[in-house]
């Protein structure tokens, strides 16, 4: 057995960064130890598996009753994918390969895309197909497998006679000839449909409603009846008027065996298979639903002359489909309120004060609904006025002007965190203005670096969602110190210029400078 020695290596990296864009975090210390394992015994082939795989358990098996489908019908969800559930309680891998064929008992045709635990059969031609699923377990190069039981797909032209015939079910007169019309939520008349001829003792006839639709967002395809059974024995059925919409209805008729096939020639095609024709109805409505404001705008107070303000918002949902449109209004000191102009979103950025002064905000969410009558219709809803404060900024100040010749001077631990306010409250990001340390400092216990993420956002969002600090820090050549697991100096920046300052610290909680 060959052995290869162990090396040890031992790498300390100290990776100075800046951080200009974005406020990413600008000085970070690392240092790792690391022991690669440059070798490892040689062994032999490992043993052979001897166990073999337990045969797989379908637990949930393919009906073997028959489905029958109109050819045609297979986009959306009208067509229900076959489905087996299966296990193994030896870990193995299990695996499924779906067959197709003519007949129960040579289901034979692999299926391409057939390797799932459902597949959904193909209705695009007419006829009777079988499908099953051979399931595989496999354990290390070794298999078994189960087979499941053959389902009956029977697929069905859609009719083209209108031998059927649609009535009031009720009354049993014939359906108007231009349909009917109802507003949203009135009680439409149920619709019965009537066969060309009666059941006998061997068959049955099978009735599947089927509809249209056309409303503002366009048309869909004729389908089933959602909630409606397809091939049921009841003829009736009573439309919905829910939703504003052209409907056009009618229902296919099929006779069947008590089997549940249809009852078919000696070319296998269906004997009986026809259709109603088409019933129009119209559900118009004459309202809109009032929105509903989900969340509620927040105000807050700044000091005057703040720059970077945090916006307000409302969420807000319609529950019949409209569509949603906003417009904030604003008040100052208790005046009237007028719109905010271009504030027609679901947030609204405040306007900053130089001087003391409370705004009063709300917003007005609107609903708005177009009916295929061709009316619109609308819904208000105002939110919760909030108020936007402005307070008499500090008299606190740094000796200085801010200029590189007259830099604004930090002297005590003081003056940082008036520096970290200001930025955090977004009264400043102090882009142009110069800061220089007159001594050695220690940043407090507690500390919270300058510069930080806006109020409830929870990344940077490429560097819109931050509150950087964007001037110059000149440490004059002094020390400033971080306590044993204290914050950074600074947590965001953009555009901002360290310079001339030493680092202390045991343990710094975080990667910022």
């Amino acid at each position: 057995m060959k052995k290869v020695k162990a090396v040890r290596r031992k790498a300390l990296a100290l990776v100075l960064a800046a951080a200009l864009l974005f406020g990413a975090a600008p000085v970070q210390a690392l240092a790792a130890e690391t022991e690669p394992d440059l070798g490892s015994p040689v062994s032999g082939p490992p043993a052979e598996d001897t166990q073999a795989p337990d045969t797989p358990v379908i637990e949930t098996d393919l009906s073997t009753d028959p489905v029958i489908y109109y050819q045609g019908m297979g986009y959306g969800s009208i067509v229900k994918p076959l489905s087996v559930s299966a296990s193994a309680g030896d870990g193995g891998q299990l695996s499924y390969q779906w067959y197709s064929g003519e007949s129960p008992d040579s289901v034979d045709k692999k299926l391409q895309y057939g390797t799932h635990e459902e597949y959904c059969p193909d209705v695009s031609e007419a006829g009777t197909t079988y499908y099953k699923v051979v399931v595989t377990n496999t354990l290390g190069e070794k298999t078994e497998t189960a087979e499941s039981a053959a389902a009956e797909i029977i697929v069905v032209p859609q009719p083209d006679s209108e031998e059927g015939k649609a009535l009031e079910a009720e009354s049993g007169k014939d359906v108007p000839a231009d349909g009917y019309s109802y507003r949203t939520d009135d009680t439409a008349s149920a619709l019965k449909a009537v066969p060309p001829s009666d059941d006998d003792g061997d068959s049955v006839w099978k009735y599947t409603w089927i509809y249209s639709r056309t409303d503002s967002n366009g048309s869909m395809l004729p389908r089933p009846v959602e909630g409606k059974e397809s091939f049921s024995e009841d003829p009736e059925f009573t439309p919905p008027t829910d939703s504003d919409a052209e409907f056009k209805y009618r229902c296919f008729l099929l006779l069947c065996g008590r089997d549940g096939r249809p009852v078919c020639d000696e070319d296998g095609k269906p004997l009986q298979n026809v259709k109603t024709k088409e019933v129009d109805v119209t559900v118009a409505r004459t309202s809109a639903a009032a929105p509903k404001i989900n969340k509620q705008p927040a105000g807050k107070r700044y000091a005057a002359g703040t720059k970077y303000l945090d916006n307000l918002s409302v969420e807000a949902e319609s529950s019949d489909g409209g569509r949603l449109s906003y417009q904030w209004y604003v008040s100052r000191d208790g005046g009237k309120f007028s719109p905010v102009k271009g504030a027609t979103d679901s947030t609204c950025t405040p306007a900053t004060s130089s001087v003391k002064a409370d705004d009063s905000y709300y917003c007005v969410v609107t609903n708005t609904v177009n009916s295929v009558s061709g009316e619109s219709y609308s819904e208000h809803v105002q939110s919760d006025t909030v108020t936007v404060s402005f307070t008499e900024p500090s008299d606190a100040a740094w000796a200085g002007d801010g200029t590189e010749s007259s830099p604004y001077l930090l002297s005590t631990a003081n003056d940082l965190v008036l520096l970290r306010d200001r930025v955090n409250s977004g009264y400043d990001d102090y882009k142009g203005a110069f800061f220089k340390m007159t001594g050695d400092l220690a940043l407090p216990q507690d500390w919270v670096p300058i510069g930080e993420l806006r109020a409830g956002a929870t990344d940077a969002g490429q560097g819109k969602d931050i509150l950087p600090f964007s001037g110059t820090f000149d440490g004059g050549g002094h020390t400033l110190t971080v306590p044993e697991g204290g914050k950074p100096l600074f947590g965001y920046v953009r555009f901002a210029a360290v310079r001339n300052l030493n680092l202390y610290g045991k343990k710094i909680n975080g990667s910022g400078l």
